[in-house]
């Protein structure tokens, strides 16, 4: 069994992802676009997603208080902005979008980029070894590997929050996500 290790690219989806993303595509965290294509209007699914400043806090879970506007003005978000605890990218990585990450994880997927570890061969990881060149920055960046797939993955899927509710459940929630693609591909 292969075991993925995202020690540090999870970052990006996490907490402190203003600090980890680069500016041209912290947009598609922001709570603009949250507002605009993801939230409202998209069906129950998004409906229940917690956001920065959104009013809301998880039953019984006096630490969520994100959804305070005070508190969110004391970490400087906005409004609506994108809020996770960093797990999304274990999820992603189990997206098969035909970079066939699957095959080796160092070709990179929506999950990230890891190489191989020296000491163990069924662990992959990351970390500040693991660089992809961001155009952004014009250098090798260890956030690029996980950071690149922001726009795509926000942008090609927010039609999908809305069509795939027909399949949501509060007590049994899943996504469908499906694209048809061969193992080789060419665009231009």
């Amino acid at each position: 069994m292969r075991v993925i290790y995202n020690s540090d690219q999870f970052w990006c989806f996490a907490y402190p992802w203003p600090r980890r993303v680069r500016e041209p595509l912290q947009y598609y965290l922001s709570g603009e676009f949250f507002k605009e294509y993801i939230l409202f209007e998209r069906g129950p699914l998004m409906a229940a997603y917690y956001t920065w400043g959104d009013g809301r806090q998880i039953d019984n879970d006096p630490e969520h208080d994100h959804g305070d506007m005070e508190v969110m003005s004391k970490y400087r978000r906005n409004q609506y902005d994108f809020i996770s605890e960093g797990d999304s990218p274990a999820y992603f990585y189990l997206l098969d979008v035909g970079l066939r990450s699957h095959e080796d994880p160092s070709y990179g997927g929506w999950g990230g980029r890891f190489i191989q570890s020296n000491e163990n061969p069924k662990r992959w990881e990351d970390g500040q070894q693991v660089t992809d060149f961001n155009p952004y920055t014009q250098q090798d960046d260890p956030t690029f590997p996980q950071t690149r797939w922001i726009k795509d993955f926000f942008v090609k899927s927010h039609g999908s929050f809305h069509i795939n509710d027909r399949y949501f459940e509060p007590a049994y929630s899943h996504m469908i996500l499906h694209r048809e693609l061969g193992l080789e591909n060419k665009f231009k």
